[in-house]
């Protein structure tokens, strides 16, 4: 019993051995799998880190070049909308002062586009000119204000070329030349706006902007004027209609930026604008006056030559030059023919009253009666003379002096009956308008504007009464 329970606890022992050895065996296993299973981790931790750093690499190694790419384009596209913008500013822009005698007419091209200031008057000189110029449409046309002098070359323009947009004033006319411009106008197809000051319009990539008229009502026509400054490149332009220093007054005081290269001289050079303030607000190197030779109102006045060549200013003419083409590139202006720096002025009219006269005693004169026959001028004078000066000579100038003289164009020496100077008048002291009805006095505004086919003399307040004129009412005749 004793050696069977000897081999029962052998056995056991045994057993026990080989269960240690082996549990032993296998914590081994699992101790010694631990560091491998990490290492693997980390080798395949790495192995994935590495992955990532490589395809981190790699996209960015794309983004890069894809960035390059894309500011190598920007850089390629920035060089050539620089190219496409130096080859539009490289396209010469042309300002054509055309040559339409009394009056104003403008032409604009740059490249496709056309624009047209003003068209002159009635005698299709504007009109042949855009002919010969092979202009067949407009994108802009410009009617600066009523006067004959201006639209009345518009009418047939805007019945033959296609128009896109017309810019006009506000204001309303009683003539039969504004009548026919309204007419085919409204037969056109173009768009009509009226002007705003600070609108800007484009003109390919070059703009134009309105700078008046600034107010809504004016006693004057020729402040309505449209005014507007063209701007190309480093280059612009003032265009100024027939303004005069009432509207140049309100220009300057909107502090607008009329600065320019290039100005048209208003009112054909009339002493009536262009004054000292708005050509040192303009500050222009060039000036255009368009009038024709030997015109009735003697533009350009000698004042107003004077005050732009003491500015140093170039001065170009259509009277003395003819057509007058300015052309810019963007960066620099030239002209088709040298200045006219020459203080001509316009011929004094023959029809402006002479009031040259010397007094040599204190005098005041009644009003004269004038008439006149066809040919030679046969001119009656009746004056009431009182001095104030000389008891003997107050005896012999109370009396009415009746005295006919023969008139050519050149005054004679007036025969004076006492030393007391007598007015003498060089014209009839009124001007009826036949298209309008009206009739002013000589010196009115509104007689330089009229057609000289509708100017008719009156030398009878009255007569003009009994003839049907009505008085104007801005001179008050």
């Amino acid at each position: 019993m004793k050696k069977y329970n000897k081999f029962i606890l052998l056995l056991l022992s045994i057993f026990l051995i080989f269960s240690g050895c082996s549990n032993r065996g296998r914590l081994e296993i699992k101790e010694s799998s631990k560091p491998k299973t990490i290492e693997s981790v980390s080798e395949e931790t790495a192995s994935e880190t590495t992955s990532e750093v490589t395809s981190e690499k790699t996209s960015a190694a794309r983004t890069t070049t894809e960035k390059s790419s894309t500011e190598k384009s920007k850089k390629s596209l920035a060089v050539s909308t620089t190219k496409e913008i130096k080859q539009d500013h490289q396209e010469r822009l042309e300002v054509h002062f055309i040559d339409v005698g009394q009056g104003d007419s403008i032409l604009i091209k740059y490249g496709d586009y056309n624009m047209l200031i003003d068209g002159g008057s009635q005698d299709r000189s504007c009109y042949n000119y855009l002919q010969d110029q092979n202009i067949d449409s407009l994108d802009y046309v410009i009617a600066t204000h009523p006067h004959e002098d201006h639209i009345g070359g518009l009418i047939e323009i805007v019945e033959s070329i296609e128009i896109d947009t017309i810019i006009m004033p506000n204001v309303t006319h009683t003539s039969e030349t504004f009548d026919n411009f309204l007419t085919s106008v409204a037969f056109s197809r173009a768009k009509v706006f009226q002007p705003n000051v600070n609108d800007v319009y484009n003109f390919g990539d070059a703009s134009f902007t309105i700078v008046a008229p600034v107010s809504d009502f004016y006693e004057d026509l020729n402040n309505y004027s449209i005014a507007l400054k063209l701007n190309h490149g480093d280059n612009s332009f003032l265009f100024t209609g027939d303004i005069e220093a009432i509207s140049e007054l309100e220009i300057i005081s909107s502090n607008q930026d009329i600065s320019a290269d290039v100005l048209k001289v208003a009112h054909h050079g009339s002493d009536t604008g262009t004054t000292d303030q708005f050509i040192t607000a303009v500050t222009p190197s060039y000036a255009v006056i368009s009038c024709a030779q030997d015109n009735s109102y003697g533009y350009p006045d000698l004042k107003v030559l004077q005050r732009l060549r003491d500015n140093n200013i170039d001065i170009y003419r259509t009277d003395l030059q003819g057509s007058i083409i300015a052309s810019s590139d963007g960066k620099s202006i030239s002209f088709n023919q040298k200045p006219n720096n020459g203080l001509i002025a316009g011929t004094l009219p023959t029809t402006e009253v002479l009031q040259t006269i010397t007094t040599q005693t204190p005098i005041s004169a009644a009003p004269q009666n004038i008439s006149e026959t066809t040919g030679e001028q046969t001119v009656t004078i009746e004056a009431t003379i009182k001095s104030t000066v000389e008891s003997t000579v107050e005896s012999t100038v109370e009396q009415t002096i009746a005295q006919t003289v023969t008139q050519s164009s050149v005054p004679p020496t007036t025969t004076l009956v006492t030393e007391a100077p007598i007015i003498q008048p060089a014209v009839a002291p009124y001007i009826g308008n036949s298209n309008t009805g009206k009739f002013h006095h000589s010196s009115c505004s509104s007689v330089d504007q009229m057609n000289p086919g509708n100017k008719v003399p009156i030398y009878d307040r009255n007569d003009a009464i009994n003839q049907g004129y009505v008085p104007c009412k801005r001179c008050n005749p």
